[in-house]
């Protein structure tokens, strides 16, 4: 059976594994990052900008899970990407903003031709993030208080577990990457890939790219 590894943070539905099964593949979740809450800026922290924020900013599933660290936050949402919708919406958050791509190009874009008029937005992120959505988001006018909500982190046990199947005798395999910081955490990991055996898939163009860029 041709084994799916997800090396993404969240692991598959139970009910996910079961239809891939009926295919004729078997999912196997084996995380390579892992995240954890940072200290919140004092101004958060003393309401400061309570009254003054509208928005709220989210664009991934990790940073939604993180949200209850929060002493407060817009009732307005808006997110890139499907997984992050979905994850908010389970969370029991309403979207009132959601860009048609998952990319911050294409949110840009739609957000200047909605919202002309600057808004002020809370934007938690990654403390990997870039900073040029935030950034673009102000050279157009909007207020926008960005800040690391969690820091991401290589996971040393899924690092090694995943080294150790493909190092193993187990049959061709697909490994996917959501992110260019699993890849990073993958290529950290010693782990060999053998061309006749293991294949990637890549979640997005961003990370796509990076493995490119490997080679």
């Amino acid at each position: 059976m041709l084994k799916i590894l997800i090396t993404r943070e969240q692991r598959p539905s139970e009910s996910l594994c079961r239809d891939y099964q009926a295919l004729g593949y078997e999912l196997l979740h084996v995380p390579l990052l892992e995240f954890h809450s940072l200290p919140l800026p004092g101004s958060l922290l003393s309401g400061q900008d309570k009254d003054k924020a509208e928005w709220l900013l989210l664009t991934s599933a990790v940073t939604v899970s993180f949200l209850n660290t929060l002493p407060y936050f817009p009732n307005k949402i808006a997110v890139i990407g499907s997984q992050t919708a979905q994850a908010a919406r389970k969370a029991g958050l309403r979207i009132h903003f959601q860009s048609s791509q998952p990319y911050g190009k294409a949110f840009i874009k739609e957000w200047l031709e909605t919202y002309p008029v600057p808004q002020t937005i809370l934007f938690p992120q990654s403390n990997l993030a870039k900073g040029s959505l935030g950034r673009e988001l102000e050279a157009a006018g909007h207020h926008v208080f960005t800040w690391s909500l969690y820091e991401t982190r290589p996971h040393q046990a899924g690092q090694r577990t995943l080294a150790n199947l493909l190092a193993s005798d187990i049959e061709e395999s697909i490994l996917t990457f959501a992110s260019p910081s699993a890849w990073s955490a993958f290529l950290a990991s010693g782990a060999v890939l053998e061309p006749e055996r293991h294949r990637i898939a890549a979640i997005g163009q961003t990370t796509a790219d990076a493995i490119r860029k490997a080679g």
